[in-house]
């Protein structure tokens, strides 16, 4: 019984540490990188906005999203974006990874 328990406490820590993974960004940017994206993109910036939803790091990005470069002044800047997409929805920049179309970081 306690071997079947200790199996089972296993296989659960291994699917919960998967949909951690799956959540955590792929991309490192600072607190200072977000600052000035969202200053950027969601002040001085007029962009399409994205259908509302409720997107998660490593979702694929919505079709009816308009995924745009980051503009010269953000990719100078944070370089880490330099070679991704973004989209807006609502009061959220999401980072896009032009590889596999998936959000790589979402900037509230």
């Amino acid at each position: 019984m306690r071997l079947l328990l200790a199996v089972v406490a296993v296989v659960l820590a291994v699917f919960a540490a998967g949909d951690t993974r799956a959540q955590m960004a792929r991309i490192k940017l600072t607190a200072e990188d977000t600052h000035t994206i969202k200053e950027i993109v969601l002040k001085e910036m007029t962009t399409p906005k994205a259908a509302a939803g409720d997107y998660k790091i490593g979702d694929q990005a919505p079709a009816d999203a308009e995924l745009q470069a980051f503009p010269p002044l953000i990719a100078d800047k944070v370089s880490a974006v330099k070679s991704h997409r973004f989209f807006v929805s609502g009061q959220r920049v999401f980072v896009v990874d032009p590889k596999d179309n998936t959000i790589a970081e979402i900037i509230e």
